[in-house]
């Protein structure tokens, strides 16, 4: 079979497609047939080095595909069965795992990142992590949701407590975490707002459903969310570029609101006025990942047709340093999906 790996890190030069035999599930354990897979912003920062990632290492926290053999006591999968693998996992005996939140364990992994990833022809997955496709759902489209749906549900709607009425914003709305918030917000009722760099992605977050989509290059999307909304602000801003908007973000906020983050990549040695913070009462959330049993919920939305992933790219894995290019350069509006 085919796997990528990374033996150091460094540009895209450092990807590698190799051949390997195919691994067979040990107990417990599920082997998958890939059908699809994804990029992810994780990518990039473990290509180019993560002091906690265990190199050499085969990347991706995506995978899509058919249960093409089990092990002894796998009781949930046979052969032929459409699954989803979730893309993190925590140790099952903590008590934030104990209690359903996985993803505070310190023992918490996530595939591709500081645990082997999920780019190869074939995957062996404890059977806990496995989770069956619904047949309206696509391998594609599971693929580009899994991770970056995960994160938005758990900043949206764990952590934003968004509920009908309220005004969300999106940063980077044609993106796999804000286009999955956009929809998700949508979902639970709320106006949302975002921005996007180009004509292209910002139509994309339009498609998805914000009310309005800004070009966040023009320096007016304070002022535009500041008149849409009457002065107000609004009450949750989804945060994931870091740096160079996280100080608007907070100057965007309604008194009493939240600012959700789980990524920087715009660089994360934010400078912040912390008077906006304690005078209106904002609170700043981290978030990353989400609690797995809420992929049970997202795979259903996009079931009915509610939840609708962004592909904006499909390669085949021998892409791959393509794809990192492609993700790096903003040259793409929605997910990247590799096909082994």
């Amino acid at each position: 079979m085919k796997r990528i790996r990374i033996h150091h890190p460094g540009g895209p030069e450092v990807l590698t497609v190799e051949e390997t035999p195919v691994p067979a599930p040990g107990p417990g354990q599920v082997l998958i047939k890939s059908e699809a897979g994804s990029l992810n912003h994780l990518d990039l920062w473990v290509r180019k080095g993560l002091p906690f990632t265990p190199y050499p290492l085969t990347p991706g926290s995506d995978c899509a595909g058919t249960v093409h053999a089990c092990g002894r006591n796998v009781t949930r999968f046979k052969p032929g069965d459409r699954v989803v693998v979730s893309p993190g996992f925590g140790c099952r005996t903590c008590p934030h795992c104990l209690t359903g939140d996985d993803n505070l364990c310190r023992d918490y992994h996530i595939f591709g990142e500081s645990a082997d990833g999920l780019d190869a022809g074939f995957v062996t997955v404890d059977e806990h992590l496995v989770f069956l496709l619904p047949p309206e759902v696509s391998f594609s489209s599971a693929a580009a949701a899994t991770l970056t749906y995960l994160t938005a549900w758990q900043m949206v709607a764990d952590k934003g407590q968004v509920r009908p009425g309220d005004s969300v914003f999106v940063w980077g709305g044609s993106s796999g975490v804000g286009s999955a918030a956009i929809q998700i917000a949508r979902h639970l009722g709320a106006v949302v707002y975002s921005a996007a760099s180009t004509k292209e992605k910002r139509e994309v977050a339009l498609a998805c459903g914000a009310e309005a989509v800004w070009d966040y290059k023009s320096g007016s999307v304070l002022s535009e969310v500041r008149a849409l909304t009457g002065k107000r602000g609004v009450d949750l801003v989804i945060e994931h570029t870091g740096a160079d908007t996280l100080g608007t973000s907070v100057q965007m906020t309604a008194k009493g609101g939240k600012i959700v983050t789980c990524g920087a990549t715009t660089g994360w040695d934010a400078r912040l006025d912390l008077r906006h913070i304690f005078f209106r009462q904002l609170s700043l959330l981290g978030s990353t990942m989400g609690r797995q049993d809420r992929l049970p919920i997202i795979l259903n939305l996009m079931a009915s047709g509610k939840l609708r992933p962004v592909i904006g790219r499909e390669l085949s894995m021998w892409e791959i340093k393509s794809g990192h290019e492609l993700l790096e350069g903003g040259q793409v509006a929605g997910k990247i999906v590799l096909i082994p």
